[in-house]
């Protein structure tokens, strides 16, 4: 049966014929690692995103027997490509390659080191442990229980180690990497699946790619080309005769349009076009933050917070944004990060953000943190009246001390989970 025959859209869906050789050999390479169980997996979760109740109905259509995959879970999958599966449509295909690309994620190799390591951090960065030290993990318990409180308070317990080394060496005050990652991803790196955070832009994807094939582009994505920014026009299809779809419906959503955009369409184009991680920084900035190719970039990124966050203070030194940090200027801050059209917007989120740090951490504030500054010998809170917390105020000692066991034990569990994450692999490997 041909590939044409094979699809419910026929008429004018985009063979895979037109992928480009590259393409293949980079999908062929990471199909060649995956185990019967994430081929199984991957059918559950595509029949999901697709709105399908029996997934097993989907893999029978393709050809591929759950109680042979079943047998040898942990075997090597040596059946056919996905991109040669019979009988099944190419929305099916592109949701199977996302779901694929999502389980995949924590097999890859380690990433490439970036290139262009003249930044005076980067010894410092390779240096700091991750998860933070408990020095510069432990927050101070929020003045209020606001939504932004408490979540600056997850981001510092995540990454506090690393934003407070980066910020003494570029004098700069981490509040403002905490509020950036806040509002850029909720300070999320990946997704609970483990993928990464991604948001496809399709108005980029245009630019890059679309003008120069317009009739293709426009059979698959629409956006309002007057505000191509608002996210809310930004919309694609899997075939010509099916219903138009949101990109940005949710991590599923971004990386379905995404995959189906790399495996039909440009496979650079595509990654050039998505913002990455928890600073959210898009593909075609690959060069600014020390990548020789956005496919190295994409490969760092999916692989390592820490790949993403450095990123971040590289963005900021190459953009000349580190004075305007230092002096508390985040319209102009955001009018590189973010873009001149909603640059008030940002601006107004990163200061709500970065005055809920100011609550958070202690001895923080705009602009305050030196190079050689003493880190407090306790983190308890001070009482203004000479005497420990511990001594004024026994009950809310307690409490205090509490909270702060607790973060120590969600600590010890993401970091439990992280090494879990790197392990499986490795034993499923042995």
């Amino acid at each position: 049966m041909s590939k044409r025959s094979a699809r419910k859209s026929t008429k004018d869906a985009p063979p895979l014929a037109t992928a480009s050789r590259a393409e293949r050999e980079a999908m062929a390479a990471t199909q060649a690692i995956v185990t019967n169980q994430i081929v199984i997996n991957a059918f559950v979760r595509a029949a999901g995103a697709l709105g399908q109740s029996d997934p097993w109905a989907l893999m029978g259509r393709a050809g591929l027997s759950l109680t042979q995959l079943a047998a040898d879970r942990e075997g090597v999958y040596t059946g056919p490509k996905f991109d040669q599966l019979p009988n099944i449509s190419t929305g099916e295909r592109t949701a199977l390659l996302a779901a694929l690309e999502q389980l995949t994620n924590d097999q890859r190799p380690a990433p490439p080191p970036a290139v262009g390591g003249s930044l005076r951090f980067n010894e410092v960065l390779r240096n700091t442990p991750m998860p933070p030290d408990a020095a510069h993990a432990i927050p101070q318990p929020p003045s209020d229980n606001s939504a932004s409180g408490r979540m600056m308070v997850r981001i510092w317990g995540q990454y506090g180690g690393l934003l407070s080394k980066v910020g003494e060496v570029l004098n700069v005050d981490p509040a403002l990497a905490a509020g950036v990652l806040a509002v850029e991803s909720g300070g999320r790196a990946f997704s609970p699946s483990g993928s990464m955070i991604i948001r496809f832009e399709a108005h980029v994807f245009y630019n890059l790619w679309g003008r120069n094939n317009q009739a293709l582009f426009d059979r698959y994505f629409r956006f309002d080309a007057t505000s191509p920014w608002r996210g809310e026009t930004h919309q694609w299809r899997p075939a010509e005769d099916a219903e138009w779809r949101s990109v940005h419906a949710g991590q599923d959503g971004e990386w379905q349009a995404f995959s189906f955009a790399r495996v039909y369409c440009n496979d650079d184009a595509a990654k050039l076009s998505i913002s990455m991680g928890a600073p959210q920084i898009m593909g075609f900035n690959h060069t600014t933050v020390g990548y020789g190719t956005v496919q190295a970039m994409f490969q760092a990124f999916a692989n390592d917070a820490r790949a993403q966050l450095t990123s971040l203070f590289r963005f900021m030194e190459v953009n000349g944004l580190v004075e305007n940090v230092r002096t508390g200027d985040y319209l102009s801050f955001a009018r590189v990060y973010n873009g001149p059209g909603q640059a008030d917007y940002y601006a107004g989120l990163i200061r709500e953000y970065v005055a809920a740090f100011a609550s958070v951490k202690s001895g923080v504030g705009r602009g305050l943190v030196q190079p050689g500054s003493p880190t407090p010998r306790s983190p308890q809170p001070a009482t203004g009246t000479g005497r420990s917390l511990k001594e004024d105020d026994p009950e809310l000692y307690a409490a205090w001390s509490k909270h702060i066991q607790q973060g120590f034990a969600n600590n010890q569990t993401m970091f439990s989970q992280v090494l879990n994450a790197f392990l499986n692999p490795y034993w499923t490997t042995v």
